[in-house]
């Protein structure tokens, strides 16, 4: 179990998220679906209200730069490592995608070796991928907006988007939002914070926003 899976469970209250989950058709015992739940609570304890875009790039910035330098230590500790033995590591993280999965093999060195390199590989890819955003990283001047809650929505924007494939949009009417992306959020915050709707919607058009940016390359 993830850290994000047990925080949530520590702040979510278990009742509220069965029903949460029977509302809107979600499998609220997944764990890739909990792990982003927590991810989505912790961001909102994690960053502060309101920051401007420059301090929180700047910040973004700066925890790039830690991870990088733990997963440079990693992978020195585990080049030093003769045996990263058996099949339960890379079993486990299949049963996250797929609780059936499982390996098997009629040869329990070839398997241990390619756990090896199944490791080693993972942990420089997210290296590279994380030099490769420091690099691109930039530090615009911007309006301050609620750092936590947006990333607290993107994180939902996975679930509902991304895992559930539904659409992720905002409709007004009325200065209301009428979709039921909206009442997916607003309703999995409502036991965690106050927010209003206008700071809902607000936070929702600015994650909307950012995906469409980095939708357009892919589409052209």
């Amino acid at each position: 179990m993830s850290k994000f899976q047990e925080f949530l469970i520590s702040n979510y209250p278990a009742d509220r998220l069965k029903e949460f989950g029977d509302t809107y058709k979600v499998d609220t015992k997944d764990a890739q679906i909990r792990h982003l739940f927590g991810r989505a609570l912790i961001a909102l304890e994690q960053y502060p209200v309101r920051q401007s875009e420059e301090e929180r790039n700047r910040q973004e910035k700066y925890h790039i730069k830690k991870a990088l330098d733990q997963l440079t230590r990693l992978e020195a500790s585990i080049q030093n490592i003769e045996s990263i033995g058996g099949h339960i590591f890379l079993d486990d993280i299949m049963k996250l995608y797929d609780r059936r999965a499982k390996i098997t093999t009629n040869n329990p060195l070839s398997l241990m070796r390619h756990e090896r390199e199944f490791l080693e590989t993972s942990v420089s890819l997210f290296r590279t991928s994380l030099q490769k955003k420091l690099e691109r990283a930039k530090l615009p001047r911007g309006r301050p907006g609620n750092v936590g809650l947006e990333k607290c929505i993107d994180y939902l924007w996975h679930v509902w988007e991304g895992s559930l494939g539904r659409p992720f949009t905002l409709d007004y009417h009325q200065g209301a939002a009428m979709t039921p992306a909206f009442d997916f959020v607003k309703d999995f915050l409502m036991p965690v914070s106050d927010f209003t709707d206008a700071e809902i919607m607000t936070a929702m058009r600015t994650v909307i926003a950012t995906i469409n940016t980095h939708r357009k390359p892919e589409q052209n």
